[in-house]
């Protein structure tokens, strides 16, 4: 016999006499053959059963799960089966909603450009898709399981120290991110930005976390490459006007709290519009990268070389006295003026003047000491060129 919701479940009109043949009918057939054997094997082993299978309703096909038991007679024979039928077509649908969800989530996941990678509240690996396997050198199925740091060797800069800690602030931020340095297992290196997004329940707990990984190498180059001709001459690779009054503001900065003195040279060059003119612009371009290198070569680390345009070069000389500061100039000068050009098999000659004045508490505003150095090094190529001059104040009036 059935009960009432047995007749709603089958949508069997209640005057009809359940039976075998009435339920067999209902079922799919696709699923009948599968059914049939299920409750045979339960009769002869005597044994409950649980049986999944489709059944056909006004609306379309209806998921039933059936458990189910035998009842015995008083001689051991089976009288008839005791059990229930149970609705399970919503949770069919969503699973199958779920499983559509995550087989789109995979997919999407697979073809991004990032680098995805799951951890648990352990910190090792969940998952990993294959941007993430080929940027660091493992497979998910070597990854499963493994500490996450162990996986993704990064280091903050190429050369700098290795990354202990992923969360490299409060971990309760929703997204923690870093400019960063990954380390492929098989060799080579990517620039990486990347992000952290914790992973929670409904309830709130932590179940561990989600990292995107972002190849900007290319962008960084690019950067890089960027910020470099902001800063440098394109021609002699020396440090441009901006930057070289940049390390002079930052000098002259330090000059009240650490007592130094420092010193501040120009260096003009004499005949060399001469050479541009006979020989030719890149004669011209050719000689000043020469002596872009010639002078670089007599300088300390700590030295600043700039051209400031045409022919002219700004020396910022860091702690540095006058008379070390008239040394080094005067070697400059003295190189240049021996300096032999040679452009297409003729010798060409050039030479230089310069002019210094010292940084120091009395004198550390930036205009004022690039004009002093100005004023010294005109008043060189005045009384003769080929000298070194230092300022002092009455060459201002």
């Amino acid at each position: 016999s059935w009960d009432k919701r047995m007749f709603e479940l089958y949508e069997i009109p209640p005057h009809i006499k359940p039976n075998w043949q009435v339920w067999y009918e209902c079922v799919l057939p696709e699923d009948r053959q599968h059914a049939e054997k299920v409750i045979r094997d339960s009769l002869q082993s005597r044994s409950p059963f649980k049986l999944e299978f489709r059944i056909t309703v006004k609306d379309g096909i209806r998921h039933i799960r059936a458990l189910a038991n035998r009842v015995l007679n008083k001689e051991g024979e089976v009288e008839r089966l005791l059990g229930i039928n149970m609705d399970m077509t919503e949770v069919k649908q969503l699973n199958e909603a779920l499983f559509q969800e995550k087989e789109r989530l995979h997919i999407t996941l697979d073809s991004i450009g990032e680098a995805v990678v799951c951890i648990d509240m352990a910190m090792k690996i969940t998952f990993m898709n294959p941007v993430a396997e080929k940027m660091s050198g493992w497979t998910q199925e070597e990854a499963l399981g493994v500490p996450l740091l162990t996986v993704l060797h990064i280091t903050f800069g190429d050369n700098g120290p290795l990354m202990e800690n992923i969360y490299s602030a409060d971990t309760s931020r929703s997204a923690i991110e870093q400019d960063v340095v990954l380390h492929c297992r098989s060799g080579g290196s990517y620039d990486v930005h990347y992000s952290i997004t914790p992973l929670s329940t409904l309830d709130g707990s932590n179940i561990g976390s989600v990292l995107v990984i972002q190849d900007v190498t290319e962008s960084r180059k690019m950067l890089r490459q960027l910020s470099y001709s902001a800063s440098h001459d394109a021609l002699t690779h020396l440090a441009n006007r901006a930057s070289f009054e940049k390390q002079l503001r930052i000098l002259l900065q330090t000059v009240n709290s650490t007592h130094q003195r420092h010193a501040l040279v120009f260096i003009d060059l004499d005949r060399f519009k001469a050479v541009n003119d006979s020989a030719g612009h890149a004669a011209g371009d050719a000689l000043l990268r020469e002596l872009a290198s010639l002078m670089l070569s007599m300088l300390r680390s700590s030295d600043v070389l700039a051209r400031l345009g045409g022919d002219e070069f700004g020396l910022l000389l860091p702690d540095c006295n006058v008379e070390s500061a008239r040394f080094i100039a005067t070697r400059i000068i003295s190189a240049v003026n021996d300096y032999h050009f040679i452009w297409e098999g003729r010798v060409h000659r050039v030479g230089a003047s310069a002019g210094i004045t010292l940084i120091d508490d009395n004198n550390h505003q930036a205009a004022e000491v690039m004009s002093q150095a100005d004023i010294a090094c005109y008043a060189s190529k005045n009384g003769g060129r080929g000298r070194v001059t230092v300022y002092e104040p009455q060459q201002a009036a």
